[in-house]
């Protein structure tokens, strides 16, 4: 595959390689550092909420690497979602019962994780991510739990697609 941008100018670096992976890109694994970090030591919903909006940049970009340039990233997401790695995490990693239901102020629609429904799940997943960017890191207390399981899940996903099998960090919960 070859990726060549319209406006190489604009907003584009150039790679001074003939060759690209996913698995050689530092982005990737600044990201996966900077969560684990946060997993591990942080104390703050606020720094779990950045945490998890800087997972979902990530796996947007490999979405849009992956599936298309073109769309909305829910769309691309949503496609990503079919393909088993994230169908096998999901089952891996599963969804506490006590999960509370998160909504679509737009609409007031609320997203529950379901067993066996990765649409529904990954829907959840990125209601959560929509909340924290449209309504703004208030770092409610109440979020805290709810986050980090999500960002559990996300981090395993992440790694899974760059290849990162490292083990991971053990969340204070």
């Amino acid at each position: 595959n070859v990726l060549i941008a319209k406006s190489p100018n604009k907003g584009t670096t150039l790679i001074d390689s003939d060759e690209w992976s996913l698995k050689d890109d530092t982005f990737y694994p600044s990201v996966i550092n900077f969560v684990n970090e946060v997993i591990e030591h942080g104390k703050d919903t606020v720094q779990l909420q950045a945490a998890y909006l800087m997972v979902w940049t990530a796996i947007e970009r490999i979405a849009a690497l992956k599936i298309s340039l073109k769309g909305t990233p829910r769309d691309k997401i949503l496609k990503l979602a079919m393909e088993k790695t994230f169908s096998d995490i999901i089952d891996e990693v599963g969804f506490p019962d006590k999960l509370r239901k998160v909504y679509d102020t737009r609409n007031l629609d609320s997203n529950i994780p379901k067993k066996g429904k990765y649409i529904s799940t990954v829907n959840y997943l990125y209601q959560v991510r929509s909340n924290i960017t449209h309504r703004g890191k208030a770092g409610f207390s109440k979020d805290h739990e709810l986050v980090q399981h999500c960002l559990m899940i996300m981090l395993r996903i992440l790694k899974s697609y760059v290849g990162d099998n490292s083990t991971d960090p053990a969340p204070p919960f």
